[in-house]
């Protein structure tokens, strides 16, 4: 059961949010793109990134953001994702969790913003839409050269930030973009839809 309002105080917003998460991509480094770590390869069967769970274009995470599309080619009612399939952009709310798809191959760890159509999945939230919002600096025994991610954060427009907090919100105060409006999410869309 999800809590009314906003988890803390029990208000309702006024208006639509965001909602930040945290996020490992798998890097190409000669193209200088974070994909998703389902994009192009198998998953393992026991995670909760399911394999028909792809944004498009093909896992590769555009600078201006994703925009998921249903990867049964599923028409839903109220749109993605949709509670009754596995549809949307995936994204964890625990640290520990999602620190655990750190690994050579997925090497990146960052914070993503979501926004649109966001629901509760079993350890996070599957959205309609996400940007990347920040990259992380983990220790380098777990990930990438700092240099190499610092460059990655560059290219993404992102602040590379040294983690403080396991609570993804915590980082909304250093984010170099401001959080984006619902009229933002449905400019994404179009461009996205018309790219």
């Amino acid at each position: 059961m999800t809590p009314v309002g906003d988890g803390i105080t029990g208000k309702v917003p006024d208006s639509p949010t965001t909602r930040l998460a945290f996020r490992v991509w798998r890097y190409d480094s000669r193209r200088g793109a974070l994909l998703s770590l389902n994009a192009g390869s198998p998953v393992r069967r026991n995670t909760w990134f399911l394999p028909n769970a792809i944004s498009s274009p093909e896992g590769d995470w555009n600078k201006a953001g994703l925009i998921a599309q249903c990867g049964r080619s599923k028409q839903h009612e109220n749109g993605v994702p949709d509670p009754g399939c596995s549809c949307g952009i995936y994204a964890a709310i625990d640290l520990q969790v999602v620190s655990t798809y750190l690994s050579r191959e997925a090497p990146v760890l960052g914070i993503v913003e979501l926004g649109g159509r966001t629901i509760p999945a079993t350890q996070g939230y599957r959205a309609e839409a996400a940007r990347v919002a920040a990259i992380l600096l983990v220790d380098e025994m777990f990930t990438l050269h700092h240099a190499t991610l610092e460059k990655v954060a560059a290219q993404y427009e992102v602040p590379p930030l040294v983690p403080h907090s396991v609570v993804a919100e915590e980082y909304r105060s250093e984010l170099q973009r401001s959080g984006l409006s619902p009229a933002d999410w449905e400019q994404l869309k179009r461009l996205l839809d018309e790219g």
